[in-house]
């Protein structure tokens, strides 16, 4: 316990340091604030000040402003398409995703790509190369390494509880043809 004591006697204050940049900030911020709420607002407000060539509240016409006639805002339309996000925006045609996609489709089998028609993928063609890279491909190759094993004598078990049971090779083709093929992938 004394010798807390002793080292809380030796303890020094630590001094807080304010770099100069905050004060300036502080300062600033202040000076703002008490001019906004001064009486003189309408000095800081474009539409009030006297000065401003466009202003509705100047007292002279000058002549300034009939450059500025041109300037007024567009009119809003929310009724149209826009060029990015419409229905059949102008940059669906060709890009680049869409040109790669086409250039796969072009190459691979229609089991891998799973265009069974022409117009597959057009719409979104990123969702088709996702489709191709993180589900067909994987799902064809992992029927390779059923075929290798079943060819090298290590049929597929499944345990459901009964016992295990070697699945059919007449199933998980079925299965195949099912999910890569035509059938489900029309519409």
């Amino acid at each position: 316990m004394l010798a807390m004591m002793s080292t809380m006697n030796t303890m020094k204050p630590r001094k807080i340091i304010v770099h100069q940049n905050s004060r300036t900030k502080v300062a600033l911020f202040l000076i703002v604030l008490v001019s906004a709420y001064s009486k003189r607002v309408g000095a800081f407000m474009s539409s009030a000040c006297p000065r401003n060539p466009t202003s509705r509240y100047a007292k002279e016409d000058t002549g300034d402003d009939m450059f500025l006639d041109d300037l007024t805002p567009p009119q809003l339309d929310f009724a149209r398409d826009s060029i990015l996000f419409g229905e059949k925006p102008s940059t669906k045609k060709n890009n680049g995703v869409l040109m790669l996609w086409k250039g796969t489709k072009s190459i691979l089998p229609k089991v891998v790509t799973g265009a069974w028609k022409d117009s597959v993928g057009e719409e979104n063609p990123v969702g088709a190369l996702y489709n191709v890279a993180f589900v067909r491909i994987p799902v064809i190759l992992a029927f390779a390494v059923y075929l290798r094993n079943e060819l090298e004598g290590r049929p597929l078990l499944v345990d459901l509880g009964y016992g295990q049971l070697a699945m059919s090779p007449l199933v998980i083709v079925g299965f195949m043809v099912i999910f890569l093929g035509p059938i489900l992938n029309e519409k």
